[in-house]
């Protein structure tokens, strides 16, 4: 059942003919997908990376993995930093000298609709084109989040192609609050996060087998340790 959810989530376009010079990545717990982006900003010699989140509800999680994947690189009071200057550090051990790109931190934002448009403020001149990256579990919803917010065409955010996945990349209580959390939000009620809801994001259909899924699950989830 929780296959059927994570599923739904983690699929995407094909994206293979879409091009831009501007990268954002937001807040996310996982240096394994902030080293991934280093590489593929490399190859697809991108020239311009925000780095977006101040401290929110994954933080924590991001340094814990942090100090676990990376113990030899430390850095003075962790839980004092935001997301953006943690995540550039883990981006410079993957990527090297980044003297010759355009580096933008968001510092302040801590939720995705935060992201989204704190992103596009800390913009002099909002690039036309971007590639998105976000926690593979949440970047349906964050997609979703940018095409509303940002004043450019939809086809012209789109979110970058990450070829692995893990259920162990997240502690076990923090992955079935993703999950379970992301579909909860995604659905269009009175709770969600859709035009009957908080009108965050567009509507969205949400196939009848992932529906009963979640319904299925959601009382494993005993608290939600997310607020946003």
């Amino acid at each position: 059942m929780l296959e059927t959810l994570v599923n739904f989530l983690i699929q995407q376009e094909d994206e293979k003919n879409f091009s831009a010079d501007t990268l954002v990545l937001a807040g996310n717990s996982l240096p394994n997908l902030i080293s991934y982006t280093a590489k593929f900003v490399k190859e697809k010699k991108i020239k311009t990376v925000m780095f977006c989140g101040g401290i929110g509800h994954g933080t924590q999680f991001l340094i814990d993995n942090y100090k676990e994947m990376m113990p030899e690189l430390h850095m003075e009071n962790f839980s004092q930093l935001p997301e953006a200057t943690i995540m550039l550090e883990i981006f410079k051990q993957t990527y090297g000298d980044i003297s010759q790109l355009d580096i933008i931190k968001e510092e302040q934002s801590t939720n995705t609709g935060e992201n989204a448009r704190f992103s596009l403020a800390a913009f002099d001149n909002p690039p036309e084109k971007i590639w998105l990256v976000q926690d593979p579990l949440l970047k349906k919803r964050s997609l979703l989040t940018f095409q509303k917010n940002w004043p450019i065409p939809t086809k012209d955010i789109a979110l970058m192609p990450y070829p692995t996945f893990d259920e162990n990349w997240w502690p076990k209580e923090y992955y079935l609050s993703l999950v379970i959390g992301e579909i909860r939000r995604l659905h269009d009620d009175e709770q969600g996060y859709g035009p009957k809801g908080a009108n965050y994001i567009p509507h969205v259909d949400i196939p009848d087998n992932v529906w009963q899924a979640y319904l299925a699950v959601k009382d494993l989830l005993i608290r939600d340790v997310r607020k946003n």
